[in-house]
C-alpha cells in the first residue's frame, strides 16, 4: 500500500477544492490503479487513534497494492463540518467506515472495487 499524506488539492474557478487531477498524481510520481479504489483516512494531528487506524490499514492484507491518502481534517471547512467529532474515518468510493473499523466490511468494500 502506497501511502501519501495531504495530497495535491486544487480550486475550481468557484474557489472550492477539488480532488487531485491524474496531471497532479503524474507530478507527484504516484499512479493509482485504475482497477482498486482509492483509500481514503481522515486524521487530525496528535491523534492516536488515527495512527492505530493507520497501522491497522497497513497489515490489512486487502489494502495491499490500493493508494491511500491521509486528510487532515482541518484542511477545509466542509471537510471538518463533516468529520471534526467522527476521526479517523476510511473513505473508499462512496463508503464511509468509522473507527473501529469492521475488517469485514472494510474487506467487501475494497473486494467490491
Amino acid at each position: 500500500m502506497q501511502i501519501v499524506a495531504n495530497a495535491p488539492r486544487q480550486r475550481s474557478a468557484a474557489g472550492n477544492l477539488r480532488h487531485p487531477t491524474r496531471a497532479a498524481w503524474r507530478r507527484r510520481g504516484i499512479f493509482p490503479t485504475m482497477n482498486r479504489p482509492q483509500l481514503q483516512l481522515v486524521v487530525t494531528a496528535s491523534c492516536t487513534l488515527c495512527d492505530e487506524a493507520l497501522a491497522w490499514l497497513a497489515s490489512m492484507p486487502d489494502a495491499a497494492g490500493h493508494t491511500l491518502v491521509t486528510i487532515e481534517v482541518t484542511e477545509d471547512d466542509a471537510t471538518f463540518d463533516r468529520y471534526a467529532h467522527r476521526v479517523p474515518v476510511l473513505i473508499v468510493g462512496n463508503a464511509e467506515h468509522d473507527w473501529p473499523f469492521d475488517a469485514k466490511a472494510v474487506s467487501n468494500t475494497l473486494n467490491a472495487g
